[in-house]
């Protein structure tokens, strides 16, 4: 065992979260096993190792029976009230399924699992139910009730949209359409606005009100990010401090996924599963380097095999190595990054607000 630690989650259950480490014949193993601190089971795991095998053709309804005996045999109960999330998708190595009371599926309730597609084996799994009650269906008002809210003058009006105009997706046209503003979501039974998220009541919900960004050269990017939900926790946000490898791979996650805001903690446990990371940093408060994000970043769009080839890109950077041009090249071309200066920097710690630029550049592209 390399760690443990005891948090307590927003729904008020304690976890117990510890990490066991292993090194064999040059292959580094570790896993990460997190219990619910009162009924003992296991709500989360997650594994890597240092040495892939062999890829193998995926055989995806063997994986997707390896998953169900897997729940059937552990986690019956819930699984019995589950209903698979994407079942017309195949589903390639992760299985999700969402439970339901009463016929209605329930957010952030239910089990996903996947399975390594070369040793057949579970990679990684999460088990989230709250333990309450549910309102019945006939509790709530009628729809027609919601309307008056939904389609207000406020919310529901003009907009003008991008439309895609051709088969391959490259012409854009700009379209008039009605269309709301954004999509609420209220309470059935007192049409209460709710955060879809945390289903708390929106006034519940509490994002940072920073103190230190006045006048700062990214003041007005940190806040266009705080109204999408994406910030780093504390009302100072101490921007020209280093960023932390937890932080920043919990801003990807929130930016990927749309995230409810929730405890760093549990992003953060989250992001790792999400990157299939296992956890390739064990020091998760160790610094990130300026490059480390990026080829984190592009490693995720998909860029790696690509920003890997040696001897095609112009870097405008004169500090980045042969190995990482690429990155370089391809991180000024999106602009993420900006080319005023030849230097990269690439060894230097990531500043908060820097990564929090990086995140906005991606967004705004």
């Amino acid at each position: 065992i390399e760690n443990s630690s005891i948090y307590k989650e927003a729904s008020g259950k304690y976890i117990i979260s510890f990490s066991l480490v292993s090194e064999k014949d040059k292959n580094y193993t570790y896993k990460n096993v997190s219990v619910d601190g009162d009924s003992k089971k296991v709500t989360g795991y997650n594994s890597y190792q240092s040495i892939k095998a062999e890829e193998k053709e995926f055989d995806n309804e063997k994986g997707r029976k390896t998953a169900e005996n897997f729940l059937k045999k552990y986690y019956a109960e819930i699984f019995e009230k589950s209903k698979p999330i994407y079942p017309l998708i195949k589903n390639e190595g992760t299985y999700e399924y969402k439970k339901t009371v009463n016929g209605i599926k329930v957010l952030n309730n239910g089990l996903r699992v996947t399975i390594d597609k070369n040793t057949g084996k579970i990679s990684s799994f999460a088990y989230t139910e709250y333990e309450t009650s549910f309102p019945t269906p006939e509790e709530a008002k009628e729809i027609k009730e919601i309307y008056e809210k939904l389609l207000s003058e406020k919310n529901f009006g003009l907009r003008y949209v991008l439309s895609i105009k051709d088969e391959k997706g490259l012409k854009k046209e700009p379209v008039l359409v009605y269309s709301t503003n954004n999509m609420p979501i209220y309470d059935a039974i007192t049409l209460e606005e709710i955060s879809g998220y945390s289903l708390m009541p929106e006034e519940n919900q509490k994002k940072p009100d920073y103190t230190d960004i006045s006048g700062h050269y990214a003041e007005e990017k940190i806040k266009r990010l705080l109204e999408e939900d994406i910030y780093l926790e504390g009302n100072e946000l101490r921007p020209d401090d280093a960023i932390t490898f937890k932080e920043f791979a919990s801003l990807l996650y929130m930016m990927f996924t749309g995230s409810e805001p929730q405890p760093l903690e549990s992003i953060y446990k989250n992001a790792l599963s999400y990157f299939g990371m296992g956890d390739t940093k064990t020091a998760d408060l160790e610094k990130i380097s300026r490059i480390e994000a990026i080829k984190m970043l592009l490693d995720h769009m998909g860029y790696k095999e690509f920003a890997s080839i040696k001897g095609i890109f112009d870097c405008p950077f004169k500090d980045i190595n042969e190995e990482d041009k690429g990155y370089g090249a391809i991180a000024a071309g999106l602009g993420l990054v900006s080319t005023a200066d030849t230097k990269f920097y690439k060894d230097s710690e990531l500043k908060r607000c820097d990564a929090l630029i990086i995140i906005y550049n991606y967004m705004a592209r």
